[in-house]
């Protein structure tokens, strides 16, 4: 696998610290943080300009919500693999989320041990949508 650029949209600048550290320091081969923003206007911006292979978006965002920046991502690039993240409800927000357009829903308290796994299925989904067709349960 490639090096994967991912855009990081967290407006709370410790969580960013803290969580662009673990990705860094857990995935330097596979992916590389390429752009962050604090708000889902700056991020939908950075993502126009870098077009990375996916995105991690807070939910809870100033300004546009975090739904809307999925909503707005999925309409404008079926390929980006996008990960949303939340420290509220997971069960009010997990269907929202996904019927929004995210590929994969991870509450920050699961961030550890849920993150990669959901980035990396995420970014293999997208990369290859025949073959992730095929192997949907149902």
């Amino acid at each position: 696998m490639a090096v994967a650029k991912i855009v990081v949209i967290e407006d709370n600048p410790v969580f960013m610290g803290l969580f662009t550290a673990f990705l860094e320091h857990v995935t330097p081969r596979e992916f590389v943080i390429a752009g962050t923003a604090r708000t889902g206007e700056d991020g939908l911006a950075v993502v126009a300009q870098l077009q990375p292979a996916a995105v991690i978006v807070d939910i809870k965002l100033p300004g546009i919500s975090g739904l809307d920046v999925i909503g707005r991502l999925r309409a404008e690039d079926a390929a980006v693999a996008i990960v949303a993240l939340t420290d509220a409800d997971p069960g009010a927000f997990r269907a929202p989320t996904l019927a929004a357009g995210a590929d994969a829903f991870v509450p920050k308290e699961q961030l550890r041990t849920e993150l990669l796994p959901a980035l990396h299925g995420a970014v293999r989904a997208r990369a290859n949508p025949v073959a992730s067709e095929d192997h949907v349960d149902g």
